[in-house]
């Protein structure tokens, strides 16, 4: 039985090997390779760009639910450094040092007495920060009601 996304967008062969990349959130990308893993188990056909249906082969199915594999895993959790740190934060590296000294941040010094951050650290401050923003954003709009702005 192959399977037909009415909600998906067609891609045209000029845009399918587009190299852009489009952030999106991990919510967004784990339920984009559940989707796939879910499509690989049937017979799904693709139309290539002379719009003749192609059949996904069983050796690239493979290959594709390992890679999958690989994705929902994640990246190994390597340290990185304050810079790369900040980077990936979106902040500076004097405000990173800062979540570092206040101890929002767990990290590692090394022998040479400079500080690394794993991968893992950041994704758990970034969560934290997200759900801390969420609650301050809750009480505004309470207070705001309680107060009849949104009346």
């Amino acid at each position: 039985m192959a399977t037909a996304l009415a909600s998906t967008p067609t891609v045209s062969p000029t845009t399918a090997f587009d190299t852009s990349v489009v952030p999106i959130s991990i919510d967004e990308s784990q339920m984009s390779l559940q989707l796939l893993s879910t499509l690989l188990e049937e017979s799904f056909m693709f139309l290539n760009a002379q719009n003749a249906l192609i059949t996904v082969p069983d050796t690239v199915k493979a290959a594709v639910r390992e890679a999958i594999a690989v994705l929902v895993a994640g990246p190994p959790d390597e340290d990185l450094s304050t810079q790369e740190a900040a980077r990936l934060l979106g902040v500076s590296r004097p405000t990173l040092i800062r979540l570092l000294d206040s101890e929002n941040i767990t990290y590692r010094v090394t022998p040479g007495q400079h500080r690394r951050v794993s991968r893992r650290a950041l994704a758990e401050y970034r969560q934290r920060d997200i759900a801390r923003r969420r609650e301050a954003l809750d009480e505004l709009a309470a207070s705001a009601d309680e107060f009849g702005f949104f009346t």
